[in-house]
């Protein structure tokens, strides 16, 4: 094929891959991260590239969500929150910080893309934690994929909410809320009772911990991803990132993948436990969709972009759901709020 020809077809490829996972991303936010179809429905969705690359399933349950059961923009899309409230409760002072307000997201434009109120899956599970394990040993831990906002939820799970009975019993010390689960935050749900984290504790029974999972909008964790990958494995730099694709100037990846094919994801989660995943997108779809349609025990799910945008309405769901009371005062996390957690590639409204 002569060289302009070639290029040509490697726009094309390219742009077909970018309007496809566009697409995904946009159907990811409206029917799974909004939730707002009114009935209960299975909903497939497989978006071909010219490589198959985006391929998703996912059975939708409305009687999970917070409220009237259903929320959307389509039905319900009057803003119920104000971006500078929430800071100014956090302890940013605009007035010091012009800066900052000129990079604040627009509420309405929050609200086309994640709907106005909150989201949660699985708080239909919530009666059957709460009657399999004793007060005193109920727990709450986050769980989630790397850069998704797993610290934030322990942090505010900490700083708001805590179990009754395990504080009178055992003291003010010990509220209930772990920083993760105890087969590691961000391992795979199938490691659950199979694997334990060495920085979890010693944990004798793993379903006395409620799983409060973070998932996050894919388009922003995959350029957090690149900004900083944890022990996911492809190649791609700092120019050429996410690398979805093999394009036609990677050579070493032409050679041992094949142009146009996707380019595959390794995660190390130890020297002994590495998975496998066709692209970073594959990451983001294997890892979810066990949380989401393989997980059987009680796990609640929740958007990161709604502990921004709804905190305190989210983490009082969640609490109550594992048996929990919330303390008199909402505390918000202030750094989180403005820009994020440094190490988790930018977790922030404005970042």
């Amino acid at each position: 094929m002569p060289s302009n020809k070639k290029r040509a077809w490697n726009e094309h490829v390219t742009i077909r891959i970018m309007v496809t996972m566009a697409m995904v991303i946009l159907t990811a936010q409206i029917i799974f991260l909004q939730g707002h179809l009114g009935r209960l429905e299975r909903v497939t969705d497989a978006f071909v590239s010219p490589h198959s690359l985006f391929q998703h399933q996912f059975e939708y349950n409305n009687r999970d969500a917070i409220g009237n059961h259903a929320h959307g923009v389509a039905s319900n899309s009057a803003i119920t929150f104000s971006i500078s409230d929430i800071l100014r409760k956090a302890g940013v002072d605009l007035s010091k910080e012009p800066e900052i307000q000129s990079k604040l997201p627009r509420e309405e434009d929050v609200v086309r893309l994640y709907g106005s109120k909150p989201i949660i899956k699985g708080l239909s599970r919530c009666s059957a934690f709460r009657d399999s394990v004793p007060a005193i040993s109920r727990m709450m831990a986050p769980a989630g994929m790397f850069n998704t906002g797993t610290n934030l939820v322990n942090q505010l799970l900490r700083e708001n909410c805590y179990i009754p009975e395990r504080i009178e019993k055992l003291g003010k010390e010990s509220p209930g809320m772990r920083r993760q689960v105890p087969w590691g935050k961000h391992s795979p749900a199938s490691w659950r009772l199979k694997h334990k984290a060495a920085e979890a504790g010693d944990i004798k029974h793993q379903d006395y911990v409620l799983p409060v999972v973070v998932i996050k909008d894919p388009y922003t964790w995959m350029t957090s991803m690149c900004r900083h990958s944890y022990s996911a494995n492809w190649l791609h730099s700092p120019h050429h990132c996410p690398n979805l694709v093999v394009l036609d100037k990677d050579e070493i990846l032409k050679k041992s993948v094949g142009e146009g094919n996707p380019v595959p994801v390794n995660v190390h989660y130890t020297d002994d436990n590495i998975t496998r995943h066709e692209s970073l997108v594959g990451l983001w779809n294997d890892y979810y969709s066990v949380w989401y349609t393989g997980a059987s025990f009680p796990r609640v799910i929740v958007r990161f972009e709604d502990l921004l945008f709804h905190a305190e309405e989210v983490i009082t769901e969640v609490c109550h759901c594992g048996g929990g009371e919330m303390a008199e005062n909402f505390t918000y996390i202030a750094e989180s709020a403005k820009t994020g957690d440094v190490h988790a590639g930018a977790l922030g409204l404005i970042q």
